[in-house]
This record gives C-alpha cells, structure tokens and sequence, in this order.
C-alpha cells in the first residue's frame, strides 16, 4: 500500500490535494445527473436459424398488439432503408474499377437473421458485410470482433448500418442512455424490438455492451519480447506488456502495466548480472463530456526503477483531453491524434541519496502528453506517444517517456509491434555515491502482441 504525506515544506501540494478532492467530488455529482431509460423491455430472441433473409428489404418485429398506423409507419421505414442499402450497393459497385465482365456479374447475395441471434452485423458503406461482436463505440469508431478478421477499428462514417443481437447501452450528446438491440442506419437509430422509437445517428457518443446481458466489456492485449544472445556477451531481455480497456455508457476505464528486464552473464565470474529493470503501471479513466473532449479522473501512474535511483514514483491527478484530428488522408488511410493536460501530484521515494539529502520527495506536476496513429497500409500501422511531467527540481524537473514504432497484423488476433522506447530525465537525482543516473535510457523492442 502507498502513503502519499505531506510535510509541512509543502503546503501548496496540501492546497492542491484538496482542490483534486473537490473536483472528484463535483464530477461524482455531475455523473447523477445521468438519465438513464430502458427501451421498454427487451423480447427474448425467438428467430430460427434459418429465419434468414437478404440485407434488402429489411423486416422489423412488432408485436400483435401494435395498431396497423403503426404497422403501416414501419412498411414505410423498412422501404426506405431498403432504397438507401441498395443505392449505396449500386453506387460502390459503379464506383470500383472493375473488368467488363466484372460489372455484369450479379450482386452478391447477402443473408443475415430478421433479428441477429448468433452474431452483430455491420454493412460497410462498399458493400462488406461482417458478422460478430460489436466490442464498443467511442469517438465516432467502432470496434468489432470478427472470427474471421480479428478486432478491427471502423469509422462510424464508413458504416451504412449496424444490428446488434444483444440489448446494447447507448449514450448520446444530451446525457441520455437508452437500453435495446440496434438498428442503425445511415442517419438513424432504432431498436430491433421497438422500431417506433427513432433518434438522430449523429447524437450518438457512446454505445457498449449493456451490463444486463452478461457480456463481457472488457477488451485489451498481451505482448511478449525476449531476447537470448550466447557466446562470448551472453544476455538475457525480455518485456511484458498487459493493457485492459472497461467501456461503458460514461467512458473508459484503462488498466495497463509495463515491465522490463535485463541480464547479461559477467565472463570472469559466470555470474549474471542484472542491468535493466523497470515495472510501470497506470491507471485512468475517461469520462466523455462530448465526442471529441473528455476528462481524465482519475490519472495515475506507479512507476519504479532502480537504475534510475527511483524506489517508487507515483503520480495522481485529472486531466482534460482532445480529439484534435480524425481524417482521412493519401490512399485512405485513417490519421488520429489526441492531446491532453492538466495538474497533479507526485510523490518519490529515492533508492538512496547523498549525505544530508532527502530521500523523498513530494512536488506540484504538470502532467502533458498525446498520442498520434497512422495507417500505413491496410494491415501494418505508425503510432507515436507522449507523456511528461514538469516537477520540481529535486524531483527531476521535466519527466519524459516516449514509445514510437510499427504494429504489423500477421494474424485475426496476432500482431507484431516493432518499437522504440524512451525515458528520460533532465535532473536525476545523485545515489549515496555521489553517482548520477543516466539522463536517457533508449530500448530497441521486438515483441508479439495478442489482441482479446
């Protein structure tokens, strides 16, 4: 367990401690004012596998009960999302640089469930059609799990229409979440059960699984690098990654932890000797205040090295985010990037120090940083982050930890990240030696990732 104390040398961090104090409390308060509604209650899925039929015209349930006005509206519902799927069909199909021949084929045939039963389904604007999980929505992206193609990120503003085949959370901008299985299409949302129920695609925030139906939230990946050398500098490296992401109606929740390790055997004494070690874990939250802003409430980091004279560094405090670009650029090819700022506190507890120097310390930060994502090609992609701390002097005065490399999809749920890791620290702080730590420590990283 981790004590965080405040002596009397720092009472502007005491005066910031109770302002985060404030702030958690405020946002708490905020977050009640959530309106939460049910559409209705959701009719057990009573489809038979083989009730299937073509994507075109679609079909709706409604219950006997229902008036024939209201039959009579859904028809007319169902005709017109009809005419879009297949003008959206057509006008890909025209679109693409196809043979001659090519173009007089027929349209190929594409059957779904009335009512999805064993999987979601996504119609993609050029036609693709993918059955499996519908994993979450943020940001204007779906993520999707598909056998077929593993967990793929899709633009919603790529997507003609989603069905879900469990009851899903959707949050949109006015605060309001609603509980149903999904019909969206091009510029509309409904529910399977109840279509009577309308609402403006472009108001979605969020959607996740609905917590009722048992389905798992959580999403995330495990990587492992290892490197063995012989001869006459045996080493031994090896590091492990683990990252877990909670969505829910309000936000996302992140877990991750990062460890490296390093050993080289001494030739004189055949002992092995470690040269690198380092464990960081982190922890936060995202609550979504609109499509491109979201808060970070809270934001902590647990870090420790002991190459770096650092015994335990823990940071906590809030952060304010942005989406600052999502585009498209040469080829198509998706470009994201996200920024964000904001106060906290750090408290350090230093392996050992000079004589008549303290051996913790506890500083006011300035926590910055982002992340930038780029396609490359369809199956390989660049990524870039960033996070700094400014402290005190005794502190270190600017922290900084830096990963830029590739990620290569080689399978569904495999891929192979390629990348650069750097630390640094502009004042590191002397052990009981009077020796200073490297500034920068630089990591050349090969290592497997598995996506679940």
């Amino acid at each position: 367990m981790l004590f965080i104390t405040i002596n009397k040398k720092n009472i502007a961090t005491h005066f910031l401690m109770s302002g985060f104090i404030a702030l958690f409390s405020q946002t708490a308060t905020a977050l009640e004012d959530f309106t939460l509604d049910a559409v209705v209650e959701v009719p057990s899925q009573t489809a038979e596998a083989s009730n299937v039929e073509t994507l075109m015209p679609l079909e709706t349930v409604v219950k006997p009960a229902e008036s024939k006005n209201k039959q009579n509206a859904t028809s007319k519902q169902d005709e017109k999302i009809e005419k879009e799927i297949q003008k959206t069909i057509a006008g890909s199909q025209a679109a693409d640089k196809l043979d001659p021949d090519e173009k007089k084929a027929p349209v190929w045939p594409m059957n779904i469930p009335k009512i999805p039963v064993k999987f979601d389904w996504v119609l993609l604007k050029k036609g693709e059609l993918l059955g499996g999980d519908l994993s979450a929505m943020y940001q204007d992206r779906v993520e999707f799990d598909s056998d077929e193609v593993g967990v793929v990120s899709i633009k919603m503003k790529d997507i003609l229409q989603i069905r879900t085949k469990s009851v899903m959370s959707v949050r949109f901008v006015n605060n309001r979440v609603l509980y149903g299985k999904l019909l969206i299409t091009e510029d509309k949302v409904t529910f399977i059960d109840y279509p009577d129920k309308i609402f403006n695609r472009a108001d979605i925030l969020t959607i996740s699984p609905a917590e009722i139906e048992g389905q798992s939230q959580w999403d995330g990946e495990l990587s492992l690098g290892l490197n063995f050398s012989s001869g006459n500098s045996p080493r031994f490296d090896y590091l492990f990654s683990f990252a877990a992401r909670r969505l829910d109606s309000a936000g996302r929740m992140t877990i991750s932890y990062k460890g490296i390790y390093s050993e080289v055997e001494n030739t004189d004494t055949g002992e092995d000797v470690k040269t690198e070690e380092s464990h960081r874990f982190i922890y936060n939250y995202d609550f979504y205040y609109s499509k491109k802003m979201f808060f970070r409430i809270p934001n902590f980091e647990l870090y420790t090295d002991h190459f770096k004279n650092l015994e335990v560094q823990a940071t906590l405090g809030f952060a304010l985010g942005y989406e600052v670009i999502d585009t498209k650029i040469w080829d198509n090819k998706d470009i994201e990037m996200n920024l964000y700022t904001g106060p906290s506190v750090q408290f350090t507890r230093f392996v050992d120090v000079e004589p008549g120097e303290e051996s913790e310390n506890t500083s006011p930060v300035l926590t910055f940083g982002g992340d930038f994502d780029l396609d490359l090609t369809q199956n390989m992609e660049f990524f870039f982050v960033y996070d700094g701390k400014l402290v005190n002097e005794a502190s270190g005065r600017l922290i900084s930890h830096m990963e830029v490399g590739i990620e290569i999809e080689i399978l569904d749920d495999f891929d192979v990240e390629i990348a650069t890791i750097i630390d640094h620290t502009s004042k590191p702080t002397a052990n009981e030696s009077g020796e200073l730590p490297e500034k920068t420590d630089t990591l050349f990283v090969v290592s497997l990732e598995y996506n679940f």
